[in-house]
């Protein structure tokens, strides 16, 4: 907005000469002169619109009433014109609807207008005088346009003796228009006068001295402009006299009328214009009489037009708003510039200009300014009008209306200039788009001061990429990112020709790039330009005000201070500070156009000249204002409705309600009083200092339903009516919102930011009470309530008073931002019936009244009912007027109803007083607790078809005892009692379905006022972050308030790492605390049922010792018998399904479930008996279209069928001997055979029993396995013909020993899918664990491991592979836990589970005696013994065939057995079943080898390459052929390796060290063994302390010397010695064992040392008898 920036007042009031020294008569005669001239005007103006709306009755009765004929044409007024315009002569016809009578001399100037675009001033209209030959025109002409006054004092023609198809000459008035005003913008030069004249405009002036050094004049003195005067009308010459009723027959349309008021509304902007740019004029000469001024014009030697052009640029200077670095930059720059020119040290240097600024701070303005000062300083002020340059008009106006409609204030482009000889050779282009021609002297060239440019690549030559600046130039530039170092070449050369270049940018744009190396050889001037205040937008609207032609914003002048005071008291009311540092400069534009936008809405029906057009007021800025008047009124309605409302305490009560508003009232009483929106706008001291001391914070303490919406509503609006704030209306901002939706200090300042001058209030502050962070949030953002810095803005907490203190002692600081407290109490049972009463006056239907003494017995029932005291805390908790409301509702329905009944027995309701009052019996005063006898029969009969259940019957009964007996002795309040109950019981036991029917009970009899529900889960309860937890704790407890809230899975709340019972996360604390205050603060008022598993559940209860008095009820459901489980299942076929029982279905099917699925029980209870009637439903289905395949196939095929008949289905059966009602009574029953009952079932699944025996069948050996898959078989059988099948309800968990390879896992699986085929159990679920992976990482995982892999088994089989592992060496802590909870899991899923533990028997065995009750719980043992030879030749061929599709040759099972055994036998115990597949593979290999001749193109087919031969499995060669071909990983038979003994290869030093390193250990070993070569060496022998430990000894020992023997001799520091030396001395001092873990080792790895290091190290002979080694077989 450079204009905006650029116009900048002092605050200064301007007046003229003759307005100072007029006297106050002739003051007053002026202001009675204007007031006439103003009604008149008024007079005038009702006049025309009388005669327009007169006008426009008689042309709408005449349409009206127009017969349906064909309209005559309208008759023409034709006129031949003889024209000399613009240079051109000519006769051209004008055609006028109407005639001489109708067409006015107005319509007549206007016609011209539009055909030959000539003003109406500026036309001639002489009439022909056709006496002579040839023809003249009269000397006599027309009146002028500019001699009336008003649009109809025009005459007609026919008036003027102008007839039809009269001849007329046009010419155009070519007297010159006075030049206008001198521009004084930045961004405008001024041209020099023509010589040898003088502006007409401008007063004379003092004379100019003359120039000292002659150059070009630039720039003459500005005089001062003379105000603009109205324009005076010509005198009316005399005209022909008027014909009667000449006038009336002149029509104007709404055209003709805007086409006038158009050139007055010009006159009145063109005089506003001048008065504006009078006022810029003497800011200018203030700059010029400056000694600043005369000073510098010396020092440099400016000549007239350089001192006039400073003069204008410093007074723009000090307009510019928020410009104060780049004001004292351009002084600076000029005092410098004078003083090198005094002692003649050269220019200035040449230095870059880097402008930093936010959004809308000015920085093109800034740019523009320091443009102007370059060319100042580098005498480059001439500007010429060509083509690329900018004009703008040397007139005010442009008499022809061109094209490119420019004017004054609006700036062109010339785009092209015409051949020479053109009358208007410049095409100018306007802002508006359209292009116009005009003549050179009738435009002003802009000096082209700021070259604009996008980035500095725009400076170089395409072509050629050098620099194409002119010397002296000034250049502008926005940045917009990083400037590379070719940016900074280009700087340096535009420095180096003496121009710079002006660069403007954010500031984190600016800062980075003042590390470009241009910038750090030449140091560029910085300016930071600061962000605006409150007082520069108003500043800034205060200018563009007066630059757009307005006269004012309200009171307030342009040109005045006032004007200033209005826009700041606006800007501070509408916008806030953070807006405003947004937005800056763009604030006032955006502001200014809504104004005017709101101002033309507002003045719509105005008229055009109305001054209301050029004034905008504080309401066109969105500003709300009253007059004392409307404040006075809306502070006593205010008044008045609280006067009429119940409750809210007296006057003299401290901190109540109503001394609330009386102590506004006194306050605002002693306080002055403005006289209107005016004086607020202004800053007076009257409505202003009156709001100053209203509170604009208010802590409300209030329970809902007490009024609290209703107190902040009325306080809002006395506020507003006192000034106090400028908005009525109410942010509501929920606290939970806050605690709940991402950051809290986001959100209040997102809420202020919408409740801004109105009210912000936060209400339900208690659920702030368990998120510190949100309370500290909330207090730093009303860190300035009720001080200076608060605006007009009013802050309400509301809250209920235990909530408010617990906030208070949380954030003490929040409460002192709140010195006025207010507290609603609860009503009281007599106001709520007084509220009630008055309510029922003022019903929309009718009022009515209540019966006589109603009021007292009313509030006595409410006091029994729903408590209440002296206090009303129990009506609180009920809801105050929340439940006053409800009863009134519920007693007019009852009213209806009654006068409904008395309808029906013939009575007449209006003839008894009754009708139109309130009776006790519409109150239910006195009526039986809790609903009718029919809903209470049924609820009993809902309790009585409960199954099982004993113990929850026997409460419902005490239940309705109690009710009875309160009935009875009329005291109510003994069932205001603690009703939490606590439910347990297994899965499927109907704890949901219990609490809801105890809900239902409950609400029934009158226990609990509502029939509400609410059901959440544990989890349900807990938030996603801290602090939001509470929340939705009482979120549930509110959403149940009256009712019942069940909890299941209550335990949830207390879930930890540690299991159910440990301390819990902070979520499941804060959510558990939460629920007990809660559940206290309403102990009677809600029904809390807390359900869940009994084991769990004590869990839970121990770690919270407040539940047990808050819940004092317990019921445990138990698990369902099967007689119980079998009459379920008959109600759900009955009520689900509609399908009933073959007589002794039931007993049949409750045999049926204790036999087979009595380990279902615990588990699913009632879901069993629902899962089993829905199969059984399934089988019918299967059962009866079996039974009937005919009739259902065809059935099929029909519907499939698009052309079917309706009745093809009845038919078909008919055909098929089915009638339907046989198949209907067929599926109305169930059968035995549809649950699965049969007389000997099958258990399992059959086809699968066959696949698993055939598996079974093809183990090879395993002859004990076999024969206990078979003893499993016999025992499946006897069950299915008939036998106790509690047989199959005993522990099957077993423990597999073997050696490696012997098929312990594949035993295992087999076991596992054995007994699912056989169901024995009821999953195909195989889990495998490792006996490690069961140990946890830390304490406290392992158990929780256990129990996971318990629960993923479970109904299956849980293998654990090396069990062995936990008892190893002893175990450790961890393994004790696995054992100890693994033995516990097992005992609790006896039958439910099979559990094999695998390993090797030795190993097994310790383990079995780690723990007294493995063996009692794993009594069952399956040895797998080593496969025999011939047996492994079986696996052998077995998997050949399997895996890879190969057969073997005739014989070669024999010979491969009998290869087995003569050269693998040693190796059976360690592979087994894995020494048989790795020689098929290598069998399958060498067949390929074998066949595989990559000579031979010979196809590989046939039985030749599925044949394994002898030859493969390398049986029949020599002993020599054996070792050569021997894998390198299976030992020869005389011990060997098969390796090929490689070359021997230089070793390293550090493995030359490493060998002898090793040799010396396995000497001290073997040193130590001389003494007990004969004895074995075990070292888990008992009591073994005597050789084992000095062989542990001394190969610790030999280590540690050994280490230190072959040490690197190189130097090494000194510090790098003393280890070494300590290293020593820890072996000679420290045990044998402290030694070893000093060194790293385990004595558990002597046994692979023995086995593996030193037998590496001796030279073994198959001749060599068995001995352990002598230190003399070492290498």
């Amino acid at each position: 907005m450079p204009g905006a920036w650029s116009r900048y007042r002092d605050g200064g009031g301007s007046c003229s000469v003759a307005d100072q020294v007029l006297t106050e008569a002739e003051k007053a005669a002026r202001a009675k002169a204007e007031k006439e001239a103003l009604a008149a005007k008024k007079a005038e103006k009702e006049r025309i619109e009388a005669e327009i709306r007169a006008d426009r009755d008689m042309f709408n009765a005449v349409k009206s009433t127009a017969k349906e004929e064909k309209p005559e044409a309208a008759p023409k007024l034709l006129i031949r014109l003889r024209y000399a315009v613009d240079g051109k002569k000519g006769r051209k016809p004008l055609e006028v609807d109407g005639t001489p009578s109708t067409v006015s001399l107005f319509h007549f100037y206007q016609a011209i207008e539009e055909q030959f675009h000539v003003a109406p001033p500026k036309q001639i209209l002489q009439p022909a005088d056709e006496s002579t030959f040839p023809v003249e025109p009269r000397a006599e002409a027309l009146p002028a346009y500019n001699s009336f006054s008003s649009m109809e004092a025009f005459p007609s023609l026919e008036a003027l003796g102008v007839r039809n198809g009269q001849e007329i000459f046009l010419s155009v008035n070519e007297a010159p228009a006075a030049p206008a005003v001198k521009p004084s913008s930045p961004r405008v030069a001024t041209p020099s006068l023509p010589p040898g004249g003088e502006d007409p405009a401008y007063a004379p002036g003092p004379a100019e001295p003359p120039a000292v050094q002659p150059v070009q004049p630039v720039q003459p003195p500005v005089r001062p402009p003379q105000p603009a005067q109205p324009a005076q009308p010509a005198p009316t010459p005399p005209t022909a006299p008027k014909p009667a009723g000449a006038s009336s027959s002149v029509r104007y349309s709404d055209e003709h009328k805007l086409k006038f008021l158009w050139r007055s509304i010009e006159e009145k902007k063109l005089a506003l214009t001048k008065a504006r740019e009078l006022r810029e004029y003497n800011e200018v000469q203030r700059v010029r009489e400056s000694p600043e001024t005369d000073r510098l014009a010396a020092l440099l030697l400016w000549q007239t037009g350089e001192q006039e052009f400073y003069c204008r640029m410093k007074a723009d200077l000090d307009r510019a708003v928020g410009l104060q670095p780049v004001k004292e930059f351009i002084v600076q720059r000029l005092r410098d510039a004078a003083g090198r020119h005094v002692l003649k040290e050269g220019k200035q240097p040449r230095r870059h200009v880097l402008i930093s600024g936010a959004f809308g701070v000015g920085k093109h303005v800034a740019a523009e300014l320091i443009g102007r000062l370059f060319g100042l300083l580098n005498n480059q002020l001439v500007a010429q009008v060509r083509v690329g340059s900018k004009v703008r008009l040397a007139a005010w106006q442009d008499p022809k209306n061109r094209g490119a409609l420019l004017s004054k204030n609006d700036v062109g482009i010339v785009t092209e200039e015409m051949p020479h000889g053109s009358p208007e050779p410049l095409k100018v282009k306007g802002p508006s788009g359209r292009v116009g021609n005009y003549r050179a002297d009738e435009l002003v060239a802009e000096q082209d001061l700021l070259n604009t440019i996008t980035e500095l690549k725009d400076l170089l030559d395409p072509k050629t990429g050098k620099l194409r600046v002119a010397d002296r130039s000034c250049f502008y530039m926005r940045l917009g990112g990083a400037l590379t170092e070719q940016d900074a070449e280009i700087l340096e050369q535009v420095l180096d020709v003496g121009s710079v270049v002006i660069m403007a940018g954010p500031p984190e744009v600016v800062e980075a790039n003042m590390q470009l190396s241009a910038f750090r050889r030449r140091q560029p001037d910085l300016l930071t330009l600061p962000t605006l205040s409150v007082n520069d937008v108003a500043n800034l609207i205060a200018m563009e005000v007066e630059k757009r032609g307005y006269e004012g914003v309200g009171e307030g002048d342009v040109g005045t201070r006032q004007l200033i005071t209005v826009l700041e008291h606006i800007v501070a009311q509408r916008f806030d500070e953070k807006l405003i540092r947004e937005k800056n400069g763009h604030l006032a534009r955006d502001v200014l156009d809504l104004a005017i936008s709101r101002k033309n809405d507002r003045t719509w029906q105005e008229s055009l000249d109305s001054a209301e057009r050029f004034r905008l007021t504080p309401m066109d800025f969105g500003l709300d204002v009253l007059t004392a008047e409307q404040r006075e009124r809306r502070m006593r309605e205010v008044e008045a409705e609280v006067a009429q409302l119940v409750g809210w305490g007296s006057e003299e009560d401290v901190g109540s309600a109503r001394q609330f508003f009386s102590q506004l009232r006194r306050q605002l009483g002693q306080a002055p009083r403005g006289s209107g929106w005016s004086a607020a706008a202004c800053g007076g001291a009257g409505a202003l200092q009156g709001a100053l001391h209203m509170p604009r914070a208010l802590w409300v303490s209030a329970n809902p339903g007490s009024g609290r919406e209703t107190f902040v509503r009325l306080a809002t609006c006395f506020l507003r009516a006192a000034g106090a704030i400028s908005r009525e209306e109410v942010t509501w901002v929920d606290a939970q919102e806050i605690g709940d939706k991402g950051d809290p200090t986001e959100l209040i300042a997102a809420r202020m930011a919408a409740a801004e001058h109105g009210c912000l209030a936060i209400k339900d502050v208690d659920a702030l009470v368990d998120s510190r962070e949100a309370v500290r949030a909330l207090a730093a953002a009303l860190g300035n309530v009720d001080g200076a810095g608060s605006g007009t803005t009013l802050f309400v907490v509301l809250g209920t008073q235990q909530g408010l203190a617990r906030i208070a002692r949380m954030e003490p600081a929040l409460e002192a931002r709140f010195p006025t407290t207010v507290q609603i109490p609860d009503f009281l049972a007599t106001e709520l019936v007084q509220f009630m009463e008055i309510s029922a006056s003022r019903l929309p239907s009718g009022a009515l009244a209540f019966e006589d003494q109603l009021a007292p017995r009313l509030a006595e029932h409410l006091i029994e009912v729903y408590g209440g005291g002296g206090q009303g805390k129990e009506l609180g908790e009920r809801g105050n007027l929340a439940l006053a409301r409800r009863l009134l509702q519920r007693a007019v329905q009852n009213r209806i109803t009654r006068l409904f009944n008395s309808i029906q027995e013939g009575e007449s309701p209006n003839d008894t007083p009754e009708s139109e009052h309130l009776t006790k019996e519409d109150f239910e005063v006195g009526a039986p607790i809790g609903e009718g006898r029919e809903q209470k029969d049924a609820i009993d009969e809902e309790v009585g078809n409960l199954i099982g259940m004993t113990k929850a019957k026997e409460w419902f009964a005490q239940v309705r005892q109690k009710v009875a007996f309160v009935e009875q002795t009329g005291t109510r309040s003994d069932l205001r009692v603690c009703l939490n109950i606590i439910i347990t019981g297994n899965p499927g036991t109907g704890k949901t379905t219990f609490a809801r029917l105890l809900a239902r009970f409950f609400h029934t009899y009158g226990v609990l006022p509502k029939d509400s529900f609410v059901e959440k889960n544990g989890l349900e309860l807990k938030a996603e972050f801290m602090g939001g937890t509470a929340p939705r704790v009482k979120a549930a407890v509110q959403e149940a308030m009256g009712g019942c809230l069940f909890l299941d899975e209550a335990y949830a709340l207390m879930d930890s790492a540690a299991g159910v019972g440990g301390a819990g996360d902070a979520f499941s604390q804060e959510a558990l605390r939460t629920l007990l205050t809660e559940v206290e603060n309403h102990r009677t008022n809600l029904m809390v049922v807390l359900a869940g598993y009994k084991e769990k559940m004590g869990r839970l209860m121990r770690a919270e010792e407040g539940l047990a008095r808050r819940f004092p009820n317990r019921l445990h459901l138990d698990d369902y018998t099967p007689a119980e489980l079998g009459e379920i299942c008959e109600m759900c076929a009955r009520h689900r399904h509609q399908r009933e029982f073959e007589p002794g279905l039931r007993e049949k099917l409750e045999k049926h479930i204790e036999n087979f699925y009595w380990r279902d029980i615990a588990q699913q209870n009632a879901g069993l008996s629902v899962n089993l009637t829905e199969k059984a439903l399934d089988r019918q289905i299967v059962r009866i279209v079996s039974k009937y395949p005919e009739a259902f196939a065809q059935m099929s095929r029909i519907a499939g069928t698009a052309s079917a008949p309706s009745d093809g289905p009845s038919l078909m059966r008919q055909r098929s001997g089915v009638s339907i009602q046989q198949v209907k009574a067929e599926v109305a029953v169930f059968t035995a055979a549809d649950f699965g009952i049969e007389e000997r079932p099958t258990m399992g699944d059959p086809e699968m029993r066959k696949r698993v025996q055939q598996e079974v069948e093809r183990l090879t050996g395993m002859a004990n396995v076999k024969a206990f898959f078979k003893e499993l078989s016999r025992t499946v059988a006897f069950v299915e013909r008939g036998g106790d099948p509690r047989v199959l309800q005993t522990s099957l968990n077993l423990r597999l020993t073997g050696n490696p390879g012997t098929g312990k896992t594949t035993v295992a699986r087999l076991i596992g899918r054995y007994l699912y085929a056989h169901g024995v159990l009821p999953r195909d679920t195989f889990v495998e664990r490792n006996a490690l992976a069961l140990k946890g990482q830390f304490v406290g995982q392992t158990a929780p491991t256990v129990a996971e892999a318990v629960r993923d088994a479970m109904g299956g089989c849980l293998f654990i592979d090396e069990a062995y592992a936990l008892a190893d060496r002893g175990g450790d802590k961890f393994s004790g836990e696995v054992i100890r909870t693994l033995l516990t899991e097992v005992e609790n899923h006896r039958t439910g589970l099979l559990v094999v533990l695998a390993g090797y028997a030795d190993k097994m065995d310790v383990l079995m005696d780690a723990d007294p009750g493995l063996r009692r719980r794993f009594s069952l043992v399956l040895q797998l013994e080593d496969y025999s030879p011939e047996e492994l030749a079986e696996i052998c061929e077995h998997a050949a065939q399997d895996r890879f599709n190969l057969i073997f040759a005739p014989g070669l099972v024999d010979a491969l057995a009998q290869h087995i055994r003569s050269q693998h036998g040693s190796e059976i115990s360690q592979h087994n079943g894995g020494l048989a597949v790795t020689l098929a593979e290598r069998a399958f290999r060498r067949l390929a080898t074998r066949l595989g001749d990559p000579q031979s193109q010979q196809a590989v087919s046939g039985r030749q390459c599925r044949e394994l031969i002898a030859e493969d499995f390398l049986i029949g060669l020599p002993q020599e052929a054996l070792r050569k071909t021997r894998p390198p990983d299976l030992p020869s038979p005389g011990g060997e390796t098969g390796r090929a003994r490689q070359p021997k290869r230089t070793r390293p030093a550090w493995q030359e060290a490493v060998g002898s390193l090793a040799r010396e250990m396995a000497q001290e070993l073997l040193r130590g063994m001389e003494g007990a070569m004969d004895d074995p060496l075990d070292e888990d022998m008992p009591g073994d302390s005597g050789p084992s430990a000095d062989r542990v000894k001394a190969v610790a020992k030999a280590v540690a010397k050994g280490k230190n023997r072959e040490r690197p001799k190189e130097e090494v520091k000194e510090e790098e010695k003393l280890p070494q030396q300590e290293g020593e001395k820890v072996v000679e001092e420290m045990s044998t064992l402290d030694a070893l873990e000093c060194l790293g080792l385990c004595p558990a790895n002597f046994e692979w040392f023995e086995l593996n290091v030193v037998r590496t190290m001796f030279v073994w002979d198959a001749s060599m008898p068995t001995r352990p080694p002598t230190p003399s077989d070492i290498k």
